[in-house]
């Protein structure tokens, strides 16, 4: 939303911003995107304790505390850091509207309570336009989100919130036509609009890919490595391990670097498996990120099982990049995807070994041909920036 903010702004529409404040000492890669737009940032309100898993004593027990209070606070899902956010949001939000006589509104999720709020502000003037924007699954999703932690009555609470606010929104826009289609189908709905993930071109510039320094075959994934990806994962250090013992001269020439945050059990699998060739790094600034990206023969996607349809982000940023994708996942929209518009391979998990070995074997690499610009000009978020501001009434 960053990015559109940007563009929608470029389009000649005046943007206002209400975000929480960062609890994170890390800062985002997006600040120079709202340069010039008005942002009001809120307190968070929400537990310090849960803001990120401890790994100390104490720090599991604050945790613990604080989940305790929050079961007693709320009827529905207690990890979504908006439940303690509806007054300071309201007030904020009808004090910009009322100033500056703003006819359209968009709320993204998650987090999805916000989106509930945003339906006050419908009751409060009827003549405003909400958009509401699903970046994953509300309730339809048991593996990745937090729900799949939760009791089934809370569940059912939050599926409530959902379909009113499908009902009383003007606009569902969606990341996905399968996002789009499973709630189209569950909510009989005619609102939902595909809108999909993109890069911004902006970002590229000036970012050519370093020198090759070696004959290293190089993979790279960067941003969060899920532990929920085991579908995936599992087979893929399976997979290596057997280059290790099979193919040891090949195995000393393949690298694989993961760049961003990753869970413990997916660090702990490498060393269980004796991955001298697999390596963990920290997060980097966004400059050096794409450097890396750039300078690899390939960029890794791991999809697990739920969320096989998904092009994300990370998607969007490797073809921005133009560079072979290599995705670990089960068949699905975006292996099919991949493999028809010919933007990268795709890895069986079935066959992890002998897919990987091939494409190590043979170094094919994605052609960047006049088909390759007119599939990866669709990501662009310039261009889809337009499909937003469409919905928006002037």
């Amino acid at each position: 939303m960053t990015k559109f903010s940007k563009y929608i702004k470029l389009l000649g529409t005046e943007v206002f911003v209400i975000s929480s404040k960062n609890p994170f000492n890390e800062k985002s890669n997006w600040t120079t995107d709202i340069e010039g737009i008005n942002v009001t940032r809120l307190p968070l309100i929400y537990p310090k304790a849960l803001i990120s898993f401890p790994k100390s004593i104490v720090g599991r027990l604050r945790y613990k505390f604080s989940i305790f209070i929050l079961k007693l606070r709320t009827k529905g899902n207690y990890y979504d850091k908006t439940i303690f956010w509806e007054k300071q949001f309201l007030n904020q939000a009808k004090k910009i509207i009322e100033e500056n006589q703003i006819k359209n509104i968009i709320v993204s999720g998650a987090p999805f309570h916000l989106t509930t709020y945003c339906l006050k502000l419908k009751e409060w003037d009827s003549n405003l336009n909400l958009i509401v924007d699903f970046r994953d699954f509300w309730t339809d999703d048991l593996s990745l989100g937090p729900l799949g932690s939760i009791s089934q009555k809370r569940r059912n609470y939050e599926l409530e919130l959902e379909k009113k606010v499908i009902n009383k929104a003007d606009y569902i826009i969606t990341v996905s036509k399968f996002i789009s289609k499973t709630l189209i189908n569950k909510h009989s709905s005619n609102k939902v609009l595909t809108i999909i993930n993109g890069f911004d071109e902006d970002d590229y510039k000036s970012k050519l890919p370093a020198s090759k320094k070696s004959n290293d075959i190089k993979f790279v994934f960067t941003g969060t490595l899920y532990q929920n990806i085991n579908a995936s994962f599992i087979p893929f250090c399976k997979a290596i391990r057997l280059l290790k013992n099979n193919e040891p001269d090949l195995y000393k020439k393949v690298k694989f670097d993961f760049y961003g945050s990753s869970s413990q059990f997916n660090i702990d699998l490498v060393k269980q498996y004796e991955l001298d060739n697999v390596s963990f790094h920290e997060n980097l600034p966004l400059t050096q990120a794409y450097k890396i990206v750039a300078a690899a023969d390939y960029c890794m996607l791991f999809l697990n099982d739920s969320y096989t349809f998904s092009l994300s982000t990370k998607f969007c940023e490797y073809i921005g990049l133009r560079k072979s994708i290599v995705l670990f996942s089960k068949q699905g929209e975006s292996s099919d995807f991949i493999q028809l518009n010919s933007l990268g391979y795709w890895i069986n998990p079935q066959e992890t070994y002998e897919n990987l070995l091939d494409l190590i074997k043979s170094k094919n690499k994605i052609e960047i041909n006049e088909r390759y610009e007119e599939v990866r000009a669709n990501f662009i978020i310039k261009n889809i920036s337009n499909q937003l501001n469409e919905l928006i009434k002037f």
